[in-house]
């Protein structure tokens, strides 16, 4: 299906927005759209603290996550518990962009059904038009999945677009 309005929630260790706005990415003036590590709004600040004080293990949340999808009730009600705290921000970004449908991808993905009936719920009393809410089927790697989609489609139109002769390939041609 053609969407044109798609806000993607990346939740994991440090929760960020994609935009698809008339159906270009949205990457800002500064490339820096989507970008929620310094608002107050959200709980980002020194690591999710949900993560019962590891932030400072890096795979904190990947422990959190682990331990929730093998039933562990404590990961679970964390990872339900964090999500009131990002609920202003997501409502907030919905009302501003409308988009489409709503994107849960990152690490906080897989474990998204502990808490879509909370969130479809508070955007409901929050947003005129709540968008569908949908889930990736990837995990933490979905940025770097769609990075790297980005670059080959790019290069792909720099190597086939025409010319005015035989262009010299060169590593700073594709660095332009």
């Amino acid at each position: 299906a053609d969407i044109d309005e798609l806000l993607v929630i990346h939740l994991g260790r440090r929760p960020t927005f994609g935009l698809l706005v008339a159906g270009d990415i949205r990457q800002g003036a500064h490339g820096m759209a989507g970008d929620m590590s310094l608002n107050p709004l959200l709980p980002a600040p020194g690591g999710p603290d949900w993560c019962d004080g590891h932030a400072v293990d890096p795979d904190a949340v990947g422990r959190v996550v682990h331990a929730a999808l093998a039933g562990n009730p404590q990961a679970q009600q964390a990872v339900r518990s964090y999500v009131p705290g990002i609920q202003p921000a997501l409502a907030l970004a919905c009302a501003l962009l409308d988009p489409e449908v709503m994107v849960i991808a990152g690490s906080l993905a897989p474990v998204a059904p502990l808490f879509l009936d909370q969130l479809r719920d508070h955007l409901a009393q929050r947003v005129q038009e709540p968008p569908r809410i949908s889930v990736t089927r990837f995990d933490q790697f979905a940025s770097a999945v769609g990075a790297s989609h980005l670059a080959r489609r790019e290069i792909h139109r720099r190597l086939t677009e025409g010319t005015d002769g035989v262009a010299r390939l060169a590593r700073a041609s594709l660095l332009s």
